[in-house]
């Protein structure tokens, strides 16, 4: 059985296919630009969580410190891959320990959810090739 990081680099690359992209390792692609290559993170969730257990649908990322220079965001559950420039990715998260850091969004409010993230719709002109079922 393949694991989240294999799943999610397979549909980032199938997503990102006609851009050239192709995979260097599980959870690293590069995809072709006129002066090289970009270094693109592939990081993915099964799906959307409930915050808190309880609270709103939600996706959240955490990225390590690295060289990348894009950052594919994937959800399997529904097979939608957003590609950001890490300093998107960067202005947009929350810091964390080690360097790391931790962007979280809402798919579907279903109460009393914070009014400070983002809602997905944000996020969309950043999804590629359109997705599968929402």
């Amino acid at each position: 059985m393949a694991s989240l990081v294999e799943e999610a680099t397979a549909l980032a690359l199938s997503k990102l296919a006609g851009m050239g992209a192709r995979a260097l390792a599980p959870g690293l692609i590069s995809l072709p630009r006129p002066e090289g290559q970009w270094l693109v993170r592939v990081l993915g969730r099964r799906g959307p969580h409930r915050r808190g257990g309880r609270g709103d649908l939600g996706l959240h990322w955490v990225l390590e410190p690295g060289p990348e220079e894009m950052v594919a965001l994937v959800d399997l559950s529904r097979s939608l891959v957003w590609l950001l420039p890490r300093e998107e990715f960067h202005r947009r998260a929350q810091p964390w320990p080690g360097g790391r850091l931790h962007l979280d969004w809402i798919v579907l409010p279903l109460g009393r959810g914070s009014k400070s993230l983002p809602r997905e719709e944000e996020w969309e002109p950043y999804l590629v090739g359109g997705g599968g079922s929402t």
